[in-house]
This record gives structure tokens, sequence and C-alpha cells, in this order.
């Protein structure tokens, strides 16, 4: 096969994603080798950031997020690296609003329990009131009606003795 047609033939694969493909070196003191060399090493940092970043979303999946991006990103493929660590750091920061946000209803929550319990309180507390004051209100008709009753007897009493 041609050396110019082997690459080519890799660098097909490789557009496909296929980075497994052996990229045989041959001589490396031609262009050709020499370009068969930068290739490899291409691939090599290709495969390295792919697996950095995959090790990255499966912690992150896990719920790990106590974690650093690792590997040399270079060049334009800083970005990937940045992009990762804010994701990390936005996520961490979301953690701890919900976080956060849970302690704030968790408080919230029992400062309700708490009313409630006061106002249960309260409504039982008004209503032994109220129920002593319908008893306090009995006592007073019956006290009334005693009241009358003798003073019935009294003016009999008064009467049959005026009599007598």
């Amino acid at each position: 096969m041609k050396p110019l047609a082997g690459i080519s033939r890799i660098m097909e694969e490789f557009s496909q994603g296929n980075l497994g493909v052996d990229i045989p070196l041959g001589r490396t003191d031609d262009e050709i080798g020499r370009m068969a060399g930068s290739i490899r090493s291409s691939v090599a940092a290709l495969k390295d950031m792919i697996h950095n970043v995959t090790r990255v979303l499966e912690e992150i999946s896990r719920g790990n997020l106590k974690l650093s991006v690792d590997g040399n990103y270079l060049g334009d493929f800083s970005f990937i690296r940045d992009a990762l660590e804010q994701i990390i750091k936005s996520l961490n920061y979301t953690l701890s609003q919900i976080s956060s946000s849970a302690q704030q209803v968790a408080y919230g929550s029992e400062q309700g329990a708490c009313g409630a319990q006061s106002m249960a309180q309260g409504a039982t507390e008004q209503a032994a009131a109220e129920e002593l004051a319908a008893v306090i209100e009995d006592i007073s008709q019956q006290i009334i009606s005693n009241v009358s009753s003798t003073s019935k007897a009294n003016m009999s009493v008064t009467t049959v003795v005026n009599e007598a």
C-alpha cells in the first residue's frame, strides 16, 4: 500500500470516531514518517482527553462532585477542561443552595408545628373557659331562682305573721 493512501485510510477511520486504528510508523526520517508520528501523538492525546472527560462525567453521574479535571488539554481543548470545571462548580453551588433551602424548609416546618401545637393548646383552653362560663351561668341562674324563692317565702311568712 502506498504510504499516503494508508494515512488517508487511517484519517477516514478517525473521522468516523475510530481512534483504535494502528498507525504504522515506517520510516521516521522522511515527511510521511514524521506525519504518521504526529498523527499517532494526536490520537494518543485525544484518547487521553476522552478518557479523562469520561471519568469526570462518570464521577459526576455517581454524585461525586469533589473531583478535579486532570489531563493535558492543549490549545482549543482547554475549553473542554474549563467547561467541565464550570459544570462541577455550578453543580456544587446548586447542591449547596438546595441543602440550604432544605434546612430552611425544615426550620419553617418545625416553626409551623410549634405554632399548630400552640393554637391547639389555645383552642383547648378557650373551650375549657367557655365550659366554665356556662357552669357559672347555670350557678347564677340557680342563685337568682333561689333568691326569688326565698323572697316569696319571706313574703308568705310576713303575710302569715301579720294575719295572726
